[in-house]
């Protein structure tokens, strides 16, 4: 489930998601594609994120749709990645060339743009043996930049957090988390990294991976 920090509630039931008015107390809609199908993704619903007036989901077949929560209608799918997606991230709009995030089990973190087409790989896919991993992504919004636009993009992956610069599209750091060692047949001797956190406000200085202030891994 996710909530928007307001009145609206979005569940996923199977693969179909369901909006919730909090207010009204009760549901809203079922989410609907093209061809107005229930179902959204075959593999599942995995993630949902909203900012504002749209709503993206992602599905264990790879693929994410975004919509406009005004119109209630399906505005865009999102194809390209070859693994189940593990998260999905909505950037603000305007503020960069990039409209959505998105990461899969594989490894891979791509950017969208608002009509679908993909227009940068951040991190491609882990080509070694590692086990599917959920790739969780977390945003800071610093206050260097203007407005609290995001800058950093953080991942952790195979043990490793990766700190991806929004503005160049580039990594700009990655950090090895100290962790039990597995079988070296395993990750390398890593263990994966399950969850990433990062809300910095620049307020306490630039004393973290890449110069963010508060970062959270575990």
């Amino acid at each position: 489930l996710y909530f928007d920090g307001g009145g609206l509630l979005a569940t996923a039931d199977g693969g179909c998601v369901r909006l919730w008015s909090l207010e009204r107390r009760r549901r809203i809609c079922t989410l609907k594609t093209m061809q107005g199908k229930d179902e959204l993704h075959a593999g599942g619903v995995s993630s949902i994120a909203i900012d504002d007036v749209h709503l993206l989901s992602g599905g264990g077949d790879g693929s994410l749709h975004l919509f406009d929560l005004e119109e209630l209608q399906h505005t865009a799918t999102l194809r390209g990645h070859g693994a189940p997606i593990s998260e999905g991230m909505l950037l603000q709009a305007g503020s960069h060339r990039a409209r959505a995030l998105s990461s899969s089990v594989d490894g891979t973190v791509k950017l969208w743009d608002a009509s679908g087409y993909a227009i940068g790989e951040l991190l491609p896919a882990i080509v070694n043996n590692v086990p599917p991993q959920p790739l969780p992504l977390s945003i800071e919004r610093g206050s260097s930049n203007g407005g609290g636009v995001p800058s950093k993009l953080f991942c952790g992956r195979a043990g490793v957090l990766h700190a991806l610069d929004l503005q160049t599209e580039a990594r700009s750091a990655a950090v090895p988390l100290p962790g039990r060692a597995m079988p070296r047949s395993a990750t390398n001797g890593k263990t994966c990294l399950h969850v990433t956190c990062a809300a910095g406000d620049g307020s306490l200085g630039a004393s973290g991976i890449d110069g963010t202030s508060r970062l959270v891994a575990t």
